[in-house]
């Protein structure tokens, strides 16, 4: 039976399986990210890597004091957590590629870091400094999965104009 029809008194509703993964990036004084595990019981975040070269804006990394960005600056900075972070590639100045990797990211645990992010156009919605939703929009974010049994699964999303990226690989019937 098809997802959504109603069968007697019960409707069978499309359930995610597989990878289901939210990425919020929020613009403020502290540039944040938050990453939310949803997945299925059982399937784990291993990798997860944020590639900007996408982006409407161009966005970059902007690390270090004087560098590639507009005046203030913000290197990676995890922040309290329930996922635990092995490594980052700490999102060099001026770069747009950062990767994560994960000692333990389980269903339910989220993992938030600031960083500060700098848009390249010339006329921007709100400057240089200041990236909106319509500027990250069109980035990508790639995360590695694994469930007890050790199986690999893949998820590619990509930022809206909200900030938000969702990694999944459909629904299951």
């Amino acid at each position: 039976m098809a997802a959504g029809f109603a069968l007697g008194f019960f409707a069978c509703q499309a359930q995610a399986c597989g990878p289901d993964t939210r990425v919020q990036f929020t613009e403020g004084s502290d540039d944040t990210f938050l990453i939310e595990n949803n997945s299925v019981i059982g399937l784990s975040l291993q990798q997860m890597a944020i590639d900007l070269s996408s982006s409407a804006g161009g966005v970059i990394f902007d690390t270090d004091y004087g560098g590639a960005g507009w005046s203030a600056y913000q290197p990676f900075q995890p922040l309290a957590s329930t996922a635990v972070l092995r490594a980052a590639s700490s999102g060099l100045d001026g770069y747009q590629q950062l990767s994560l990797v994960f000692d333990r990211f389980a269903r339910g645990d989220s993992f938030a870091f600031e960083i500060d992010l700098d848009d390249q156009l010339q006329d921007s919605d709100h400057g240089q400094t200041i990236v909106s939703g319509t500027e990250i929009a069109g980035g990508a974010v790639m995360g590695v999965f694994t469930d007890k049994h050790g199986q690999t699964y893949r998820a590619t999303g990509y930022f809206d104009t909200d900030g938000q990226a969702i990694l999944t690989q459909g629904a299951c019937s």
